[in-house]
C-alpha cells in the first residue's frame, strides 16, 4: 500500500513538474517574443527615421526616431540621430539635451561631445563647445575637426594663442584650412 501511494505521488509530482516545465518554457517563449517584437519596432521607427532624415523629411524623422526612443530609451545612438534631426530643424536646445543623453549612455564615444559642441557654437556658448571639444580630443586625439573648430571657437572668445595652438594641431593632422590659416599668417605647425 504504501509504495502504490508512494508511486502514484511520485507520477503526480512528475506530472507537476512537467507542467511547470512547460508553463515556464511557454512563458520564456512568450517573453522572448515580447522582446523580439519591441526589438523589430525600435529598428523599424529608426529605419523610418533614416529614410525620412534621406528625403530631408527632418521633423517626420524627429517623430520616428522619438518613437523608437520610447521602445529603447537606453540606445544612445537614438538620442544622436534625433539630435541631429533637431539640429537640421534650429532647434537647438533639444539637440542638446538629446546629445547630452546619449553622452550619459556612452560616454566615450567621442561623437556625442562632438556634435554637442556644434549644436552649442551655433547658440553662441563658446565656452560649452570648448568644454565639448576637449572631451573630442581626449577621446580621439586625431579628430583634426575638433582641432580647428576648437580653434574657431577660441577665436570667439578672444583667445588668440589657444587659437594658433589649435590650428597648428589640426594642420600637423593635414586639415586644409588649418594649413592655410597658418600659412597665410607666416606661421608653422
Amino acid at each position: 500500500m504504501v509504495n502504490a501511494e508512494a508511486e502514484r505521488t511520485l507520477i503526480i509530482l512528475s506530472f507537476y513538474c512537467t507542467v511547470m516545465k512547460i508553463s515556464f518554457l511557454l512563458f520564456a517563449s512568450c517573453l522572448l517574443m515580447c522582446i523580439q517584437s519591441s526589438l523589430y519596432a525600435q529598428e523599424d521607427h529608426a529605419a523610418q527615421g533614416v529614410s525620412r532624415a534621406n528625403k530631408g523629411k527632418y521633423a517626420e524623422a524627429e517623430q520616428e526616431f522619438s518613437l523608437a526612443i520610447a521602445e529603447s530609451p537606453k540606445e544612445a545612438k537614438l538620442y544622436m540621430n534625433r539630435g541631429a534631426m533637431r539640429m537640421q530643424q534650429n532647434n537647438l536646445k533639444g539637440a542638446v539635451e538629446d546629445f547630452t543623453k546619449a553622452i550619459k549612455l556612452n560616454p566615450t564615444d567621442p561623437v556625442g561631445f562632438y556634435n554637442r559642441a556644434l549644436a552649442r557654437r551655433k547658440m553662441n556658448d563658446f565656452k560649452g563647445a570648448i568644454s565639448d571639444y576637449n572631451e573630442v580630443v581626449k577621446l580621439d586625439p586625431n579628430n583634426l575637426q575638433a582641432f580647428f573648430n576648437r580653434a574657431k571657437a577660441k577665436e570667439k572668445l578672444g583667445d588668440q594663442k589657444g587659437k594658433i595652438a589649435d590650428f597648428q594641431s589640426a594642420a600637423r593632422l593635414n586639415h586644409p584650412g588649418a594649413q592655410e590659416w597658418l600659412q597665410q599668417n607666416n606661421l608653422k605647425w
